[in-house]
C-alpha cells in the first residue's frame, strides 16, 4: 500500500481512516479506528434513529422534531456511536453497535437499554464495532473490527460461536435466504459465505486483490457485487466465492452498488460515478465534485448520491443530470427515502440530518440538541 498516495487522494476525515488502514496491514495487528466517523442513520417509519458520536437520537421524520435521545443525560466520552441502527424483524427492538466494544439493544419507543453484548473476553476480543449488524429472523450477525462475525439470538445470546477471520470486519453482511447463507467481506481481501445457522464456513473466495469495507450488494441472479481499495468493482459466483468479472475503477470502491432494471450504481473515491450492467459491461460514468464513500439510492425513477462537499445528486438511470443541490457539511452516508422525502446526514456541518424533496428542495433539518 502506497501510505503517500493515500494521503494525496484524501480529504481530513478519510485520511484519518486510510492512515488507520496502513497501520492495520503494516503492522498486521487485529485494527481499530480512531472514535470519529461520519452519523449513521436508519429510516423505519416515521421516525429516524441517527447515530452520531456520543448519542442515539430519535427523530421525527414529519418534522425533524427530537422524540428521545440516549443516554437520555449527557453524553458519556466513553462511548460513542456511528453505525446505523438496524431494527429487528418484528420491530420491538433497535440495534446499534458503540465504539465501547459494546452493542446495544434499545426499545425503538424511548430508547431504554433491553440488554447489551459486551466484547470482554472469551475470544480475547476487545474492539469496536464500525458497521452495522445485519438483523434477520434468524438472529442478530454482528461484524466487528477485532476480525469476528458474532451471530446472537434476540436476547442478546450467542447462537454460535464468532466466525473469525485474519482481518478487521468493517462491512455489514448481507444474506440470501435461499441457501440461508451470510455474506460477509474482510479487510483480508477475501469474502467469506457463512451458514446462518451453524457458523460453519461455506467457501472462501479467491485473494480479490484487496481490502473489502463496503457491504455486499446481492443481484437477483445470486451475483455478489463488491468494491474494493484496488479500483475495482467485482461479481463473484455466491454458489463459488469465484470471480465472475472484474471492472477497473478510477480509485478505490468504498460505496456499496444499488440495483435497478439489471443495473449497478456506486461512485468511487476520486468522484467517478458508475452505472454498469449486471454482465460487468459500463453503461455510463460521470465525474463530480467530490469523492463518494455512501451507497447511492434508487427511488421514483431517479439515482440519488452524494459527495464529500456536501452535494447531493439526481440523475435518470441514463446518466442525464436531473438536479443536484448542497448541504452545509460533508457527506459520507448513504442518501435514504421514506415516501416522498430523502435524507442525508452530513458531518462537520450545522444539521446532522438533513431532509429533502426527491426535487432537492430542504423540508427541514435536525440540529443536536445542546
Amino acid at each position: 500500500m502506497d501510505k503517500h498516495r493515500s494521503m494525496k487522494i484524501s480529504r481530513p476525515l478519510i485520511i484519518s481512516f486510510i492512515l488507520i488502514l496502513t497501520a492495520i496491514f503494516l503492522a498486521g495487528c487485529s485494527g481499530g479506528t480512531l472514535a470519529t466517523s461520519w452519523p449513521g442513520l436508519l429510516v423505519d417509519k416515521n421516525t429516524g434513529y441517527l447515530a452520531d458520536n456520543t448519542f442515539v437520537y430519535a427523530v421525527n421524520l414529519d418534522n425533524g422534531s427530537l422524540k428521545w435521545k440516549y443516554p437520555p443525560d449527557k453524553g458519556n466520552n466513553k462511548i460513542s456511536f456511528f453505525a446505523p441502527p438496524v431494527m429487528t424483524v418484528d420491530g420491538t427492538q433497535l440495534i446499534v453497535g458503540g465504539y465501547d466494544h459494546v452493542l446495544y439493544s434499545l426499545d425503538p419507543n424511548n430508547g431504554t437499554v433491553l440488554w447489551t453484548f459486551p466484547l470482554t473476553g472469551g475470544t480475547g476480543a476487545k474492539d469496536r464495532y464500525i458497521a452495522s449488524p445485519l438483523v434477520t429472523a434468524q438472529g442478530i450477525f454482528a461484524p466487528n473490527a477485532d476480525g469476528y462475525l458474532y451471530a446472537l439470538d434476540l436476547k442478546g445470546n450467542q447462537l454460535w460461536p464468532p466466525f473469525q477471520t485474519p482481518q478487521p470486519l468493517w462491512a455489514q453482511p448481507a444474506t440470501d435466504a435461499k441457501c440461508q447463507c451470510l455474506y460477509i467481506a474482510s479487510m483480508d481481501h477475501h469474502m467469506y459465505a457463512i451458514d446462518a445457522t451453524s457458523g460453519s464456513q461455506i467457501w472462501k473466495s479467491p485473494e480479490l486483490g484487496a481490502a473489502v469495507v463496503a457491504a455486499p450488494t446481492i443481484g437477483e441472479d445470486g451475483t455478489i457485487f463488491v468494491g474494493t481499495f484496488g479500483k475495482e468493482m467485482l461479481a463473484l459466483d455466491s454458489a463459488t466465492g469465484n470471480i465472475k468479472w472484474r471492472l477497473s475503477t478510477t480509485d478505490w470502491v468504498w460505496s456499496s452498488a444499488a440495483q435497478q432494471d439489471g443495473s449497478i450504481f456506486f461512485g468511487d473515491l476520486k468522484g467517478t460515478f458508475y452505472s454498469l450492467t449486471t454482465s460487468g459491461k459500463q453503461n455510463w460514468s460521470k465525474q463530480v465534485d467530490g469523492l463518494i464513500v455512501g451507497t447511492p439510492l434508487v427511488a421514483d425513477n431517479l439515482v440519488f448520491f452524494a459527495t464529500e462537499t456536501g452535494t447531493v445528486y439526481a440523475t435518470d438511470y441514463q446518466g442525464n443530470p436531473s438536479w443536484n443541490t448542497t448541504v452545509n457539511g460533508k457527506i459520507y452516508s448513504p442518501v435514504l427515502t421514506n415516501g416522498d422525502t430523502i435524507y442525508v446526514t452530513p458531518s462537520e456541518g450545522d444539521a446532522l440530518l438533513v431532509a429533502l424533496t426527491t426535487t432537492g428542495t430542504p423540508k427541514w433539518s435536525f440540529v443536536a440538541p445542546k
